[in-house]
Order: structure tokens, then C-alpha cells, then sequence
């Protein structure tokens, strides 16, 4: 599954802006057997009302920059593949 969110930060995870897609990103991420994240550089530290995902939720990220350093660490940490 690929998924794209709408912001990140270390203390919140993966967020979006409405419930429903919540629910939605929450069950695709539940049901692939591989998820991956897409997540534009202007994303991170950005926060929306509602999380999705942890980092150790989702298998890859996709970025169109390299992640901050603080994120990188916690990524790797988590397990996740960054691309």
C-alpha cells in the first residue's frame, strides 16, 4: 500500500487532517502486507489532528528529501526503510 500523509513528527507518527481518511489509512496499513509512506520534506514536524501510523507501523518512506537527522535515527531504530 502506498500512502500518503499530510504530517509527521516523532511524537505524534504519521497524522492526517480528517477522521475518516484516519480510519481508512489505519485498516490499509493493517490489511498490506507491505506499506509505504510518502512524505514531501515540508511534512515533517508538521502535525494534524489525527495519527495513523507510528514508525514502526509502516515498512518504507519515501521522501523527496533526506529526513532530518532526528528522524533518520528514529527510523532506523523503528525498522523502517527509507528511500
Amino acid at each position: 500500500a502506498f500512502i500518503g500523509v499530510s504530517g509527521f513528527s516523532l511524537e505524534a507518527g504519521f497524522t492526517c487532517g480528517t477522521e475518516s481518511d484516519m480510519l481508512v489509512k489505519r485498516l490499509v496499513i493493517q490489511k498490506a502486507r507491505t506499506s509505504v509512506i510518502m512524505c514531501s520534506h515540508e511534512k515533517f514536524s508538521c502535525l494534524m489532528p489525527y495519527t495513523f501510523a507510528n514508525l514502526s507501523d509502516v515498512d518504507y518512506l519515501i521522501s523527496d528529501e533526506p529526513m532530518p537527522e532526528v528522524f533518520r535515527t528514529a527510523a532506523g531504530e523503528a525498522g523502517l526503510k527509507m528511500l
